[in-house]
């Protein structure tokens, strides 16, 4: 089942409960901070499975709309 992340209209997630993989996709303009916000959202209302194996993060149909000026921009999450 897709599920879109409130408040972030180009952001889903899926899970595949028998391979136990999290589909996190994004698609047309998204900002580093509704990455970071996606994340927040989904560690908060516990929407990823205990059992989750791994993580597909498919950023193809994206567009990043801000500037990332170094890694530490990317993993903000501690």
């Amino acid at each position: 089942m897709l599920q879109n992340v409130p408040g972030i209209d180009n952001i889903s997630l899926r899970y595949d409960s028998e391979k136990k993989i999290m589909y996190k996709l994004h698609y047309g303009d998204i900002a580093i901070e509704d990455i970071i916000n996606s994340w927040e959202w989904a560690f908060d209302n516990k929407i990823i499975p205990e059992n989750t194996k791994c993580f597909l993060l498919d950023y193809r149909d994206a567009i990043i709309t801000n500037a990332i000026k170094s890694s530490s921009d990317i993993v903000k999450l501690q």
